[in-house]
């Protein structure tokens, strides 16, 4: 039996590809669009992998394991970003089929120089929400 992610996860998910259809269509070349939409498509693969996370290890979940899979997670989506970044770029460029790309090397380099900034934030913020979480939960 295959497992639904949540309705809110879905909607947001179904926002996101409403948001893009109409940003593609957009003649700009700024890249820091680009970074929002693919933050915004990792946060919610992040979101849906915690939740499935959490549906899987229902009554065995240790808190360290826990711990260890939301830090790893929060690395593996912010070093994510960029690369999906780069990648929604190409996209809008291939569509676009301009004789001058949307977006020229430099940009895409300096998006993907971020890589490492964008994994200690997602380690950052996932440590946050461990303690947030904690704190929240505490008996």
């Amino acid at each position: 039996m295959a497992v639904r992610l949540p309705l809110r996860l879905r909607l947001a998910m179904a926002l996101w590809g409403v948001a893009l259809m109409i940003w593609l269509p957009v003649e700009e070349s700024w890249p820091g669009w680009a970074l929002v939409f693919a933050f915004c498509l990792t946060l919610l693969g992040a979101l849906s992998l915690r939740w499935k996370f959490g549906l899987c290890t229902n009554g065995e979940r240790s808190p360290r394991k826990q711990a260890l899979f939301c830090l790893l997670l929060g690395i593996g989506t912010g070093a994510a970003v960029s690369p999906v970044a780069v990648l929604i770029m190409a996209f809008k460029t291939g569509l676009h089929a301009h004789n001058l790309p949307d977006y020229n090397i430099a940009e895409v380099l300096a998006v993907l120089w971020l890589t490492p900034l964008f994994s200690l934030l997602g380690l950052v913020t996932a440590a946050a929400g461990l303690g947030l979480e904690k704190l929240l939960h505490r008996k």
